[in-house]
């Protein structure tokens, strides 16, 4: 099972969900048709927002490990996928 900081996991789930976006900019700029144009970038935007929010999930994890009298035997879900959160490293203020 893998260990990451809740930061690390925030940029990735950052970076993933814009990454959806990205590819169906490039998509959109090479297809001509505006129906498949559309439904790429709604399908794009749908699939970054369902990433972006994750990032609650993982602050409510972060909050419960926080709170738990034994840390180490907790573990985080994020799209079905089982991590470890360690905070022994501080967590931002997201400021």
């Amino acid at each position: 099972m893998i260990s990451l900081t809740v930061d690390t996991v925030k940029n990735y789930v950052t970076a993933g969900s814009f990454a959806p976006l990205v590819v169906a900019l490039l998509v959109v700029f090479f297809i001509a048709n505006k129906v498949i144009r559309t439904v790429v970038l709604v399908v794009a935007v749908a699939l970054g927002a369902l990433i972006f929010s994750q990032r609650a999930k993982i602050d409510d994890c972060a909050d419960k490990l926080s709170r738990s009298s034994d840390p180490t035997s907790e573990s985080c879900s994020f799209f079905g996928y089982e991590f470890r959160l360690d905070l022994s490293k501080p967590v931002s203020s997201g400021a």
